[in-house]
């Protein structure tokens, strides 16, 4: 199928839903379009290039501040499995 087909099937589709919980979804799918989206969370929540920037900057800062927990330390634990 084209895209002129396959919007056309999304049109009809769409004009069937009965569920106001459906049209939310697509409506969000679709804003969410015009984002970067780089990946997604286990959820199945896209991840925008901001987020990840956010993630990294408060991961780096817990390293820093050595909330961490190192590869030796790991191994260890892993021993005692």
């Amino acid at each position: 199928m084209d895209i002129q087909a396959e919007k056309l099937y999304l049109i009809e589709q769409l004009a069937k839903v009965q569920d106001v919980n459906v049209i939310r979804q697509l409506k969000k799918i679709l804003s969410q379009e015009s984002e970067s989206v780089i990946g997604y969370r286990v959820t199945g929540e896209p991840i925008t290039p901001e987020q990840l920037l956010k993630r990294v900057q408060e991961a780096e800062k817990r390293i820093s501040a050595g909330h961490f927990t190192s590869q030796q330390d790991l191994e260890r634990e892993a021993e005692s499995w």
